[in-house]
């Protein structure tokens, strides 16, 4: 709502991080969009682009740059583990749009694995608040040429290899790793972030990490945001409107898909899940249910 005003909106997000709002009459954006600079690709007659959009706002939902500084700190085996990867393998480190390097790993946030995946997010009419689950996973990419010239992304740490220790699905990227995050669209600004997801394995006290999810968050009617989708095998509820968490259940498994909520023969309202694991997060595929969930009968 603008000046007392409903604008018929379009807002769409993306692997960037980055959410545009566009007027879906007009296409024009609600919040404006600036061409901003871009590093240049290092690859022998390739030409980036040397600007790309951004959305003023509202700010990116997910990480955008990684440093040496800034990789994972807090439990000591694995932070040990994150500095000498980026280390030993010399890879370098960035911020969105630095193209894939040459003959050399690079990580770019979000990266393939994207802040926010094929799920997408949810409104709510009422609040006005944009919800969704986001990612910080990172993906290191190295591009080498083949004997035929061609150019490959390849190496032991590139392709589908997430960016951290994969034995222990231990990111190595500042934490949070995974967020619930809410966006108030008739001012852009963010509402609130909250955490979403533990580290079973770490001890006390450093398990408030975040985790990698995928799947999404639904939205009722009376103000709750249901979601799964974290590698902890958790599913979780939260009232919308502040994000404080009402309720959590740890399953067999984790949920890799988006929720589904429907009204049963009874009158009474099911949320359904799909608990198998797997998935773009790498979760351990420990079940194969899909499991219901409703208020007890009066």
């Amino acid at each position: 709502i603008r000046n007392g005003t409903t604008i018929p909106a379009l807002i769409v997000v993306n692997k960037t991080g980055l959410v545009f709002t566009l007027n879906r009459v007009t296409g024009k954006p609600i919040f404006d969009v600036v061409e901003r600079p871009v590093p240049k690709s290092d690859v022998p007659g390739e030409e980036a682009s040397p600007t790309q959009p951004f959305p003023v706002k509202p700010e990116p939902l997910t990480q955008m740059t990684i440093s040496r500084d800034n990789l994972y700190k807090g439990e000591p085996q694995h932070q040990s583990y994150c500095e000498h990867m980026v280390d030993d393998n010399n890879i370098k480190l960035g911020g969105p749009y630095m193209p894939i390097a040459l003959n050399r790993y690079s990580i770019s946030p979000p990266g393939p694995q994207g802040g926010i995946n094929f799920w997408g997010a949810a409104y709510d009419p009422k609040l006005h608040l944009f919800v969704s689950n986001t990612t910080n996973l990172f993906q290191p990419m190295r591009l080498v040429q083949r004997p035929d010239g061609s150019y490959i992304n390849e190496g032991p740490l590139a392709g589908l290899r997430r960016f951290g220790d994969a034995g222990r699905h231990l990111p190595c990227g500042p934490t949070p790793w995974g967020e619930l995050v809410a966006v108030n669209m008739d001012t852009g600004d963010i509402a609130y972030r909250k955490t979403l997801g533990v580290t079973d394995i770490f001890p006390a006290g450093l398990q408030d990490t975040g985790r990698p999810s995928t799947g999404g968050v639904i939205l009722t009617a009376s103000g709750l945001t249901f979601v799964g989708g974290t590698d902890d095998f958790r599913f979780r509820a939260f009232a919308t409107a502040t994000g404080e968490k009402l309720w959590e259940v740890k399953l067999p498994s984790s949920i890799e898909a988006t929720p589904v909520t429907y009204m049963g023969a009874d009158g009474r309202q099911f949320v359904t899940v799909v608990s198998t694991g797997g998935s773009l997060t790498g979760s351990d595929v420990t079940n194969d249910e899909i499991i219901a969930f409703a208020l007890p009968e009066k």
